[in-house]
């Protein structure tokens, strides 16, 4: 018997907040520091984890609704 999965329900994510030394965090388009800058995000600005690719993390951020890609070390886990 497979289990049955409701497309309705929300996928949880884990949640990161933005937690840096410099006050805030780029957003960028592509896992590198010399990427396109796709948003810049002050501390405290919770975002939610998609997945991992190196030492950066590819994550969605509600509004305004973006996706892209921070590193590790400027987000802590929400716990």
């Amino acid at each position: 018997e497979e289990d049955f999965i409701d497309p309705d329900e929300k996928f949880d994510l884990k949640k990161y907040e933005v937690s840096s030394k410099d006050g805030y965090s780029n957003l960028r388009e592509k896992p590198t520091k010399d990427s396109k800058i796709v948003l810049k995000m002050d501390n405290g600005t919770v975002v939610k984890y998609i997945t991992k690719y190196g030492d950066w993390y590819y994550i969605i951020y509600d509004y305004p609704a973006s996706t892209g890609y921070i590193h590790k070390s400027q987000v802590e886990i929400i716990k």
